[in-house]
């Protein structure tokens, strides 16, 4: 309601008059947004921009050496928010009045990016499942992507379950965004709002994993379970593949390619391969316990050498790849902020949550989604 009754809610048409990032903006009339979209025009200073009556041309191709672009109309993307009675008016328009292709429904940048990371992370992108946090037993929230009682899904669940957890002493949350959401406020001790730059939220979880690596405030025990038949021996609900090994040559067939005992064998399946506590080549879905961290050469079948490497190990490298000071710079979160997040998230054990949705979808929105979502299992 603030939000719905602020008078410093936009009213009127804004258009930018300084450049990109400047933030300078000023009010223009109804009339004049139709006449600048419509007819185009040097609008920005910027140069000359096709209006959409320069566009609407539905029998011009774009490029005649390449006609699956289609017509020039297809140079105009009409996007929209969600289906409150404006939903089948724009869609109409779009589509059968104008005649371009590009219309971005609510979930083409909503929860895409963050269903395809979390489906990378849960080993099944087909479904792509994603999951929520056990609201009664947690302690410790971190929203990221997402603003508690005002995105996700559902949201309106979330937001029962989330007041209900806050009667808890011992519970706490930090919200990541941009802005400082409606639901947020800033005297609030337990609910806390962390700016970062957007798009960068990949930069603030890997900076996290680098100094969970680099304290081992991982947990080992469950990490180092490689498959079904050691989740059931340790009584655990899921397993990982951790410590599956992975060809790290870059070879043209090879590189990436779990390895397998097909390739150490010409008879073999295509199983896993992990190195148990003895140092042995094992099936993973026999070992009960494996290594976490691994480098080592092995032998094909065929003959190559090549290096190996656990899954883990090749997490840790990737986090390495930039210092705590780089990621600090790439998300605009202060390296102390950075610091005191991973040391809270890993204070809670498995009462500690990481919880994400639409605001994983930028540019980097998959990968932004994988290394958020990474937290949970570390």
């Amino acid at each position: 309601l603030e939000s719905l009754y602020s008078p410093l809610r936009l009213l009127e048409p804004m258009k930018r008059v300084g450049k990109r990032g400047e933030g300078k903006w000023q009010r223009i009339s109804f009339e004049q947004l139709i006449e600048e979209v419509v007819e185009g025009g040097d609008l920005f200073g910027e140069g000359h921009v096709d209006g959409l009556r320069a566009i609407h041309a539905p029998d011009t191709p774009i490029d005649a050496k390449h006609p699956s672009f289609g017509p020039k109309t297809n140079q105009l993307l009409v996007t929209n928010t969600s289906d409150e009675g404006r939903d089948a008016f724009l869609r109409r328009f779009a589509l059968n009045s104008f005649g371009s292709k590009n219309f971005g429904a609510h979930g083409a940048y909503c929860g895409l990016a963050y269903r395809a990371g979390s489906g990378a992370l849960m080993g099944d992108l087909d479904k792509n499942p994603h999951v929520k946090p056990d609201w009664e037993n947690m302690e410790f929230a971190l929203f990221m992507g997402t603003s508690p009682a005002q995105s996700g899904n559902p949201f309106k669940r979330q937001a029962r379950q989330l007041a209900s957890a806050r009667l808890r002493e011992n519970f706490q949350y930090v919200v990541v965004a941009p802005a400082l959401p409606l639901s947020t406020v800033l005297a609030d001790p337990r609910g806390r709002w962390q700016p970062v730059m957007p798009g960068s939220d990949s930069a603030l979880a890997m900076g996290m994993i680098r100094w969970i690596m680099d304290n081992q405030r991982y947990n080992a025990d469950y990490l180092a379970i490689p498959g079904v038949q050691a989740m059931q021996q340790a009584g655990e609900q899921s397993w990982t593949n951790a410590t599956h090994l992975v060809i790290a040559d870059e070879l043209p067939t090879l590189a990436g390619q779990h390895l397998t005992l097909r390739h150490l064998t010409p008879d073999g399946e295509e199983t896993p391969v992990v190195l148990n506590t003895d140092g042995e080549l094992v099936d993973a879905s026999t070992c009960r316990q494996a290594r976490l961290f691994v480098t080592q050469y092995v032998t094909l079948a065929d003959g190559q050498r090549v290096t190996v490497k656990s899954g883990l190990q090749r997490l840790k490298e990737a986090a390495e790849k930039l210092s705590l000071a780089q990621y600090s710079e790439q998300c605009g979160v202060p390296e102390a902020q950075i610091i005191a997040l991973a040391e809270t998230f890993t204070s809670h054990g498995r009462k500690a949550a990481v919880i994400s949705h639409g605001g994983m979808m930028a540019g980097n929105g998959f990968y932004n989604a994988w290394s958020v979502m990474m937290l949970n299992a570390l």
